[in-house]
């Protein structure tokens, strides 16, 4: 077991150790990274930065999820959930065990995609509902606000396009 004096850091107490002990630490450390690897590839969190899932944040503690579908089920496109354990919780969808909810199930069954599109670490239940109540989820939705921004930017282009071939013809003049 690795014990840290107050105001030690990890690196420390490791330094401390006996020569047999420090490689066993790192034996442990390089064998739990290999799990979590397992597990995200597993999960195909491939959308989700690396970086946010190794936050401490994501893995254990209270924090509501938003799931984006890659195509709509029936009406819906998203999912709003709330967790004490993220990975876990992504394993239950991805898997669609019995532990997960109905409604992604059946997006399991109907073999739609969906990845992780924004996590609120610290928040409850509250959030949950009150995000599944609002008018728009699409508006919290990072997925989906990258689709609008670039469905814009096409359309401006196309007017752009337009006036320019409007002003380049040249004007009747009629007498």
């Amino acid at each position: 077991m690795l014990l840290t004096a107050p105001g030690e850091t990890m690196e420390g107490a490791i330094r401390r150790m006996e020569p047999d002990q420090r490689r066993s630490v790192y034996e442990n450390a390089r064998s739990a990274l290999r799990s979590v690897e397992a597990l995200l590839r597993d999960l195909r969190l491939a959308e989700v930065p690396a970086l946010e899932l190794l936050k401490p944040t994501l893995y254990v503690g209270p924090c509501v999820y938003l799931l984006h579908l890659v195509e709509p089920f029936q009406h819906a496109r998203h999912y709003v959930g709330s967790t004490e354990s993220l990975l876990r919780r992504m394993h239950v969808h991805r898997r669609a065990l019995s532990d997960s909810c109905a409604f992604m199930r059946a997006v399991a069954e109907a073999g739609i995609a969906w990845s992780l599109a924004r996590v609120w670490p610290g928040e409850g239940p509250d959030l949950e509902y009150r995000i599944k109540r609002s008018s728009n989820v699409a508006r919290r939705c990072p997925v989906c606000r990258r689709g609008a921004l670039t469905r814009a930017a096409q359309q401006m282009a196309a007017i752009r396009a337009r006036r320019r071939s409007a002003s380049s013809q040249p004007q009747r003049v009629s007498a």
